[in-house]
């Protein structure tokens, strides 16, 4: 069974990713509890106009980088 699933992967990510091409132009963003490691602009897709504050915040209590992780939000 899991042999099969590896088998699937290729075409299943194609068909995700030809529907997130065909859904953007209808789309904004991104949700952002799902890590999507497709999304090369992943900070401005999952908070948009927050990320300026969001930002701005993590800068000023969280100085040590204690909430960093590859999809943070960038300091």
């Amino acid at each position: 069974m899991l042999a099969q699933l590896d088998a699937d992967e290729p075409a299943n990510l194609a068909w995700t990713r030809d529907v997130r091409a065909a859904l953007a132009p209808y789309t904004e963003g991104a949700y952002f509890n799902y890590i999507d490691s497709d999304l090369t602009d992943f900070a401005a897709r999952y908070y948009g106009g927050n990320l300026a504050r969001l930002a701005s915040v993590k800068r000023r209590f969280d100085g040590d980088g204690l909430f960093a992780f590859p999809q943070a939000i960038p300091a």
